[in-house]
């Protein structure tokens, strides 16, 4: 179980921090389009930033999701402690503290 729940934990957080990137680019877009008076850009880098705020809140939900299926509490304390159950080496820690 513990190998299925650090995959797991592991394609999350892979998935965050390509958003999160993906979120700064979109916003970076969003702003030179604004800068430029660009409408056609504007809506393409905000439609995009929407997705990713979308998708991320949806990874945010599978976190909790198993958290909660841990026994843990569904907040930053019960994501930090199993962590630690999962990932004693700290490698997935390490990234989730960049997120």
């Amino acid at each position: 179980m513990k190998q299925e729940w650090h995959h797991s934990l592991s394609d999350i957080i892979e998935r965050e921090l390509l958003l999160t990137h993906e979120l700064g680019v979109a916003l970076a877009g969003e702003r030179d389009a604004l800068r430029t008076v660009d409408p056609t850009a504007l809506d393409a880098a905000t439609a995009r930033k929407h997705d990713c705020i979308e998708s991320l809140s949806e990874l945010d939900g599978e976190r909790r999701h198993l958290c909660s299926a841990a026994g843990l509490a569904a907040d930053r304390s019960g994501m930090e402690r199993l962590l630690l159950q999962v990932d004693p080496q700290g490698e997935l820690a390490d990234k989730w503290q960049t997120l």
